[in-house]
């Protein structure tokens, strides 16, 4: 009974046509129940069938997501850093944000609308596999840069971070493509949420591992700070080093696991028995092409809605590394040397990115409820991805550059501003992408899913552009 609960309410019911999604949502496979051959099959990871479930396969998915998102917000939380780096160049300094998201989200669209073109699916393994040795030797690269080349000029490592940052957008293009058209070949919602749930938890860990990072570089170092109270982490090589090669070990891990999956398909044939029962079904030549003009008229208001909710949310690094805590206002005359650690510029930059990323998390796990999933409204998400242009002014309200702010409340600023915002993006990420399988025909999955991500980093990319013109 448990496990009939559990199937019905973590999104084990989705339509198998691109009709509009009727309110009861037919399944597109059994659920699992008591004393079924699928049920017994599923805890080793070998159910046979159109739609099997393996939680050993859900969590190396999860983990995936993790790895496919984990340079993007690397390069996010270690903006102090960065900052710190380029210093000594007032332009470097002041562009450096907006032209690391520019790079990488331009690289990024760029590849994820070629491979999106290609639909090769012979090829989606390797292109995963490629962008795990990809970013295995940037990560690597990153890791040494902190240690060896601390004395070059900031116009030096300005462009290699750009060049990092250019191969790291081809490894996530490719890791991009490659996971979701795979995964959506085993025709399962359910490992299409685990890996929007990957990314969130990417997002969370990096920031983790930042303000670790700074609270135990400025514990053990009294005197280490600057004239704001903030820690040095240019002046830390171990402690940025630590960080860049946290980032190597998950793509390690990532391309252990995902090595493990696709040997275990491979042996199994479970992605052959999908793909020729899809076929049967659906009548249809799986090695045709899919025009993308025709994926676009099936997914046009949850494409667009995917794109527009990541637009808006380029604005977040933007903002968020020039956001102070309101009691550095209060304590300017003191230098902030009265602040608490965690409130001061090093520590409260990741600790606003982790509240944000902590409801971008909450906001992917909604959709996987039926009663919360509203995926057969794509007008609907499309409008609230419009919305979410109202925080934009909110953000403008903070405690920019220590300005002072309109409401003078960290909390305000964490938990409605940041959470809020974050909460929004994962709610309509997760919606959209889950959705996306049940509007188009079942040969037709796989390359949907490598449209909706082509999508969604067609708005990264949008997003980044636009940065360049604000103002803070």
């Amino acid at each position: 009974m448990l496990k009939g609960w559990w199937d019905r309410s973590i999104g084990g019911a989705r339509r198998s046509s691109y009709d509009p999604v009727p309110t009861d949502r037919a399944a597109d496979y059994e659920p699992f129940a008591e004393g079924s051959e699928l049920l017994e099959d599923q805890s080793d990871g070998l159910a046979h069938g159109t739609s099997y479930f393996s939680w050993i396969d859900y969590w190396i998915i999860l983990w995936m997501g993790v790895y496919m998102l984990w340079a993007w917000n690397m390069f996010l939380a270690a903006g102090v850093y960065f900052q710190q780096r380029f210093s000594s160049n007032d332009w470097t300094e002041s562009n450096f944000q907006s032209s690391i998201l520019t790079v990488y989200c331009l690289t990024n669209f760029a590849g994820s609308y070629l491979l999106a073109r290609l639909q090769d699916r012979d090829a989606y393994s390797r292109r995963i596999y490629l962008s795990l040795i990809l970013n295995l030797a940037v990560f690597t690269l990153l890791s040494f840069s902190t240690v060896l080349f601390t004395d070059v000029s900031a116009v030096t490592y300005f462009v290699f971070v750009m060049l990092m940052c250019f191969s790291t957008g081809t490894a996530t293009a490719l890791v991009q493509n490659g996971l979701f058209s795979y995964i959506g070949g085993f025709h399962q919602p359910r490992y299409i949420q685990g890996i929007m749930t990957g990314h969130s938890v990417a997002g969370v860990l990096p920031c983790i591992v930042q303000i670790i990072s700074v609270l135990t570089l400025h514990a053990g170092d009294g005197d280490g700070d600057d004239a704001d109270g903030a820690p040095q982490l240019g002046q830390s090589p171990q402690s940025a080093f630590t960080f860049f090669i946290t980032a190597t070990v998950v793509s390690a891990i990532a391309l252990v696991l995902f090595h493990h999956l696709h040997r275990k398909a491979e042996a199994l044939s479970l992605r052959k028995e999908i793909e020729i029962e899809i076929e049967d079904a659906a009548g249809a030549d799986l090695t045709e092409k899919v025009p993308l003009k025709v994926l676009f008229h099936k997914l046009k208001w949850l494409s667009l809605a995917v794109a527009l909710d990541f637009a808006i949310t380029m604005f977040l690094p933007i903002y968020t590394n020039v956001i102070q805590s309101v009691h550095s206002h209060d304590d300017n005359n003191n230098n902030n040397n009265n602040l608490p650690p965690y409130l001061r510029q090093a520590a409260f930059v990741p600790l606003a990115l982790l509240f944000w990323n902590g409801g971008d998390l909450l906001g992917r796990v909604f959709p996987v409820y039926p009663r919360l999933n509203i995926g057969d409204r794509p007008f609907t998400l499309f409008l609230a991805s419009v919305a979410r242009v109202l925080f934009i002014p909110i953000y403008i309200s903070c405690n920019i550059r220590n300005r002072g702010a309109w409401i003078s409340s960290d909390i305000f600023y964490l938990v409605i501003v940041q959470f809020l915002f974050g909460l929004s993006n994962g709610y309509i990420a997760g919606s959209t992408m889950m959705a996306a399988n049940d509007w188009v025909e079942p040969h037709e999955r796989e390359a949907a899913g490598g449209f909706m991500s082509m999508m969604l980093v067609a708005g990264l990319t949008a997003g980044s552009v636009f940065t360049f013109f604000v103002v803070v």
